[in-house]
């Protein structure tokens, strides 16, 4: 839903995601949440961490905010790299896990989404 840039250090800032989770079904999902996530910029591993359980109710939507820490140290190959390339790829990988059949059974799912410019 949003991205901002909530610090700027000189080694680190800190970037603030929102999600919205919107569900158009007639049943509630299951508690879901993201296990663990690794972004990557054109390669470069920049940033891990995880999301905390989720539920959204049958016809409505739900925000998540999170808070990603980023070491200028980590994206400054990555940067350079996309300036001699013309191009900025960030892919974000990680398993999304969810409890069903009453909270009784842990399923897994892996993704991976990636944005490309340039």
């Amino acid at each position: 839903a949003g991205v901002s840039i909530t610090r700027l250090g000189l080694s680190s800032c800190d970037i603030a995601i929102r999600f919205r989770y919107t569900n158009p079904s007639d049943y509630d999902t299951p508690t879901f949440w993201v296990s663990s996530y690794s972004i990557y910029v054109n390669g470069e591993l920049v940033a891990t961490g995880s999301m905390p359980p989720t539920k959204v109710v049958a016809r409505s939507s739900v925000y998540q905010d999170l808070t990603i820490a980023v070491e200028y140290s980590k994206v400054s190959r990555a940067l350079v790299d996309a300036l001699l390339k013309g191009k900025l790829v960030v892919e974000v990988r990680g398993e999304v896990r969810a409890k069903v059949l009453f909270g009784l059974l842990e399923v897994s799912a892996p993704f991976t989404s990636t944005y490309s410019v340039g």
